[in-house]
């Protein structure tokens, strides 16, 4: 995972995207690369740098809570 300004906050995404997705690979992928329609075509990492990680955090619990995906 790249290392940017928001370190901490990535790591807490990170965290989440593990409890979905156990494979760290795939979840630094998703992460990175995956554009999300509820935000605008924007990944997780873009939200994070924007300052919207508790967003980027709750996209992640509904998708474990099967609500979005």
């Amino acid at each position: 995972m790249s290392t940017t300004p928001h370190h901490d906050d990535l790591a807490k995404v990170l965290a989440a995207a593990l409890k979905v997705q156990p494979d760290r690979e795939r979840a630094e992928s998703f992460i990175e690369t995956q554009p999300i329609a509820a935000f605008g075509g924007k990944t997780l990492l873009q939200m994070v740098a924007q300052g919207r990680t508790e967003a980027a955090i709750s996209y992640i619990e509904s998708m474990a809570a099967g609500f979005v995906g």
